[in-house]
C-alpha cells in the first residue's frame, strides 16, 4: 500500500536541550534544595545558562530556522562562490538577492550546500552555491537586469543584498555543550542554595540520641549546617563560634563550586570552556 510522507518546517524546536531534572540528577546530586528555591527558579538559571553559552560560542543549541540579511562581497563571490552566515548551517533553505526591496535573483534549493562532519557535530558557517550536474544558469530566476556578479554601479560590495534562510542547532546537542550548560547552571544555583540555608530560621535543639543539632525550616543539619560557612551561638552568657573550611573552601559544596569554576574558565587552556571555544567558535568562517 503506498504511503505519503509529509514534511513541514517549524521555526524552532521548543524542547529544551537541558532540563531542571537533569540539573538536579547530574549536577546537584546529593545536595538539599530548600523549598524556597522552586523549579521555576531553577528553570530561570537553566535558561540563562543556555543563553550565555549560545552567546559565548556564537551558535544556537536547539534546532531552529534562521533568517538573516548579509552583505554581498564581489571578491569573495568570484573567488570562492560562498555566502557567509552568522550561525553554523545544518541545512540551507533559500538564498535570494535584493537591491533595496526589489528582488533580483533566487537560487534553486538544490544548488545550495554546506559543509558538515559525519558525526553531526560540526557545521560550516557558510553556504556554497554549486549548480547540479544537469542544471543550467537559466534555472536561477533573474527578476531585473542587475546581476551582482558583474558589480553594481562600480561597487564591489552591496549592503544587505542576500536574504538567507537556513536551519541551525541540534536535535541532540553534543555532550560537551550539555556538560557546560549543567556546570554553569549548577554554579548559579549553589550560591543561592547556600544563601537560602543561611538565612533560614535556625535554632538549637536536642535530638532523641541526646545530640545537640541545628534545625532549619523543619530540616535537620548536623554540626555547621549545609551551606553555612560559620556560626555563633550564645546561651545564658556562654558563647561559641565555629567555622567550616573544607578542602580550602568555605561551605560543604565549596569544592564542587571550585571544580565547576575551573572547568568554565575560558582563559586557561585545556578547560572545558576553552575547548568548546576552540571547537565551535574560534573558526567562525573558512574557505575550502
Amino acid at each position: 500500500m503506498p504511503t505519503i510522507t509529509l514534511l513541514s518546517l517549524v521555526d524552532k524546536n521548543l524542547s529544551s536541550p537541558f532540563t531542571v531534572q537533569d540539573l538536579k540528577d547530574k549536577y546537584l546530586a546529593g545536595l538539599p534544595i530548600p523549598d524556597s528555591i522552586t523549579n521555576d527558579t531553577l528553570q530561570f538559571f537553566v535558561d540563562a545558562s543556555i543563553t550565555e553559552i549560545e552567546s559565548f560560542l556564537g551558535l544556537k543549541i536547539s534546532k531552529q530556522i534562521i533568517e538573516e540579511s548579509k552583505d554581498f562581497f564581489r571578491d569573495d563571490w568570484v573567488q570562492w562562490g560562498y555566502v557567509g552566515t552568522t550561525y553554523p548551517v545544518i541545512c540551507p533553505l533559500s538564498l535570494l538577492g535584493f537591491l533595496g526591496t526589489v528582488q533580483q535573483i533566487t537560487y534553486p534549493t538544490n544548488w545550495l550546500s554546506s559543509k558538515k562532519t559525519s558525526d553531526g557535530k560540526w557545521y560550516s558557517r557558510m553556504i556554497h552555491i554549486v549548480p547540479t550536474a544537469n542544471s543550467t544558469a537559466s534555472e536561477a530566476l533573474i527578476y531585473s537586469g542587475i546581476v551582482p556578479q558583474i558589480g553594481y554601479m562600480g561597487s564591489k560590495n552591496i549592503p544587505n543584498y542576500w536574504r538567507i534562510k537556513y536551519t541551525t542547532g541540534w536535535d541532540k546537542p553534543p555532550l560537551d555543550i550539555i556538560n557546560a550548560i549543567g556546570m554553569l547552571s549548577a554554579s548559579k544555583v549553589l550560591g543561592v542554595i547556600s544563601d537560602a540555608l543561611m538565612v533560614g530560621q535556625v535554632r538549637q535543639t536536642v535530638n532523641a540520641q541526646g545530640q545537640t543539632v541545628l534545625t532549619n525550616n523543619g530540616g535537620q543539619f548536623q554540626g555547621m549546617g549545609l551551606g553555612i560557612a560559620s556560626k555563633s551561638i550564645s546561651l545564658d552568657g556562654l558563647s561559641q563560634s565555629t567555622s567550616s573550611y573544607v578542602n580550602g573552601q568555605t561551605s560543604v559544596w565549596g569544592a564542587r563550586l571550585k571544580q565547576y569554576a575551573d572547568m568554565l574558565d575560558c582563559s586557561k587552556p585545556g578547560t572545558l570552556m576553552s575547548r568548546l571555544y576552540d571547537n565551535y567558535a574560534a573558526l567562525t568562517m573558512g574557505v575550502g
